[in-house]
């Protein structure tokens, strides 16, 4: 039996003593310093969520999100990043058939791009409304039928979840407290071997902890896989740059208006401001570079987005973000998993995901399905993917009145060159980069659509620029070989006109459909 110890708690922490205690023999040991006080804000998922509930026994929803304080996420809708005032829809409902259809409409009928997302995706007529309605009727019945083309790593689903991240890691403590092996301690001193990786960690109390494996989640701190690594965190410069986020927790004014079933992405001057609906409040937070910003305009700036009088009394704090990554977040004895391994910026949910992308593959070396150098390989696309899917949000904008914008957008210089080659490609059709790891076909057109990049002319050409991929995953198995629907121009415009005529009015609200079928 291997020792395994996790150095951290919190959500990458307690997700990984729960995997691992439920999917392997190993004898787990979390170690965390009770001098460090968890970051509980809201955490926004992907509908891979399921599938970590399921891998550690958890079957009903019911028993997990009462104690996240969680509620439902059928997308994420995006506010101002192309211009003020222009709205975009991101989806987990996965549509890949009918859109170059819609485009062709577009270019006969002068279509707005707003009506692709309300004539391709039924959640669109609830997302994109403000509203606090959900997919459901009133006896809590699925509002539609939706077949999806893909799964998710083997788990049709269309909706995510946004919860409590503290509670979140609270749950899975409690619920792993009698087979996991919880100490209480801060670290000292690493001991090292060149060859092997750690030896042993000493805490300040002067006490040894050895294993055959060691587990960093001490998120931006990299303790572990710091001093083992040789290449050192690798920043994302220039195409990412933001290193702060404002942090301001609100109350609902009237929580069956306000719980609206997504998450909220708001352009600002800087960056851009989220809003997570949770069961008992919302959480709002601002991501900028202070390069363009001073934390306390940025204050100011999302208060007045908010509402001053209503969040005057209202606290604000700061997290500085970390911007990189490690090249191999496996290196010799030690597995980075979490913020400790490479983050991003919170924008699309990822990180929760990649925790449970790394926990899977870990699994999968374990049962030579994986080697070490897989592993790696497929962090660092998962990894590049992310970047290249968030850094053409700020390029692709028009926008121009900030010094930030002016910056990052229409500037090549912020995205990579696998970018520069796809926005080429989609000059002929609507398609996806090539290799893609990590985001549905649907979520790099619902993209395009977004900042207004269509194909020049109908977007029909005699043969394709390249053929579409027929599945996605290099992160879970089964990988799903689903062929996209056949469709003709007269079958779409039936499915898109039924769409478009999709009744959200007599929906019931999360709020009421949480308290009456979930929170009971």
């Amino acid at each position: 039996m291997k020792n395994v110890l996790i150095v951290g708690g919190g959500s990458a922490g307690w997700m990984t003593a729960s995997y691992l205690d439920a999917q392997t023999d190993y004898k787990v040991t979390l170690l965390e310093s009770n001098r460090v006080a968890p970051i509980g804000i809201g955490g926004s998922t992907t509908p891979y969520l399921k599938r970590f509930f399921e891998d550690i026994g958890i079957h009903d929803e019911k028993e997990w999100m009462p104690h996240c304080n969680a509620t439902y996420k059928l997308g994420v809708l995006y506010d101002d990043f192309d211009r003020i005032g222009s709205r975009w829809w991101n989806s987990f409902e996965v549509d890949e058939g009918k859109y170059p259809y819609w485009n062709k409409m577009r270019k006969e009928e002068g279509l707005d791009s707003k009506d692709f997302f309300k004539s391709c995706i039924y959640s669109a007529h609830i997302g994109m409304d403000d509203t606090g309605k959900i997919n459901k009727t009133k006896d809590g019945k699925d509002a539609y039928s939706y077949m999806p083309t893909r799964s998710y790593g083997g788990h049709p689903e269309a909706k995510a979840w946004n919860l409590d991240t503290g509670a979140f890691g609270e749950f899975l403590k409690k619920r792993t407290a009698n087979s996991v092996n919880h100490v209480y301690a801060t670290i000292a001193t690493i001991n090292t071997d060149p060859v092997k990786g750690i030896t042993s960690l000493i805490d300040s109390e002067g006490n040894e902890h050895t294993a055959d494996l060691y587990i960093d989640c001490t998120g931006f701190k990299s303790l572990l896989i710091d001093e083992v690594s040789d290449e050192g965190r690798i920043p994302l410069d220039p195409y990412l740059s933001h290193d702060k986020a404002l942090v301001m927790p609100i109350e609902y004014e009237d929580a069956y208006e306000e719980m609206r079933p997504r998450t909220g992405a708001k352009a600002m001057k800087a960056g851009w401001m989220w809003n997570i609906p949770l069961y008992h409040q919302m959480v709002n937070g601002y991501v900028y570079t202070s390069k363009y910003i001073t934390d306390e305009e940025a204050e100011a700036e999302m208060r007045k987005a908010v509402g001053e009088e209503r969040v005057k009394d209202v606290e604000t704090y700061i997290i500085d973000i970390n911007t990189g990554h490690f090249a191999k977040p496996w290196t010799k004895n030690v597995i980075a998993i979490g913020m400790s391994a490479g983050f991003i910026e919170p924008m699309e949910a990822t990180l929760i995901m990649v925790v449970q992308h790394l926990l899977h593959n870990l699994n999968q070396v374990r049962k030579g399905k994986m080697t070490k150098a897989e592993f790696n390989g497929v962090f660092e696309a998962t990894l590049f993917d992310t970047l290249d899917f968030l850094s053409t949000q700020y390029y692709m904008s028009h926008r121009d009145d900030s010094e930030f914008w002016r910056a990052k957008a229409q500037n090549d210089s912020q995205i990579t060159d696998r970018m520069k080659e796809w926005l080429e490609t989609t000059k002929e059709a609507l398609l996806p980069p090539k290799d893609d790891v990590l985001f549905l076909t649907n979520c790099w057109i619902a993209k395009l659509v977004g900042f207004e990049k269509f194909p020049e002319g109908d977007g029909f050409t005699d043969s394709e620029p390249r053929t579409l991929p027929t599945y996605s995953g290099t992160n879970f198995e089964p990988r799903n070989k689903f062929k996209y629907k056949e469709m003709d121009e007269l079958n779409a415009r039936i499915q898109m006109d039924k769409i478009r005529n999709f009744d959200a009015s007599d929906l019931i609200s999360q709020k009421a459909y949480l308290d009456k079928f979930i929170y009971i």
